[in-house]
């Protein structure tokens, strides 16, 4: 497996979403900072998922 880190400036949706064309697994944490606690997923995790051409793995961190 390889693994790829990339940084780039643009909107993290945009950004992430063409990046993924050449993917075959993308994978995007979570900060869960949102007004919801209870949402597993933030704006940018479910945009990338509904924009991603690949399949994507949201990653939560553990709860300390």
């Amino acid at each position: 497996m390889r693994v790829e880190e990339v940084a780039q400036q643009g909107h993290p949706v945009q950004v992430l979403s063409e990046l993924s064309q050449d993917c075959d697994l993308l994978a995007v944490g979570t900060r869960g900072l949102g007004g919801f606690a209870g949402l597993l997923l933030g704006s940018v995790s479910r945009n990338v998922i509904s924009y991603s051409r690949c399949p994507v793995a949201v990653v939560r961190g553990r709860q300390e």
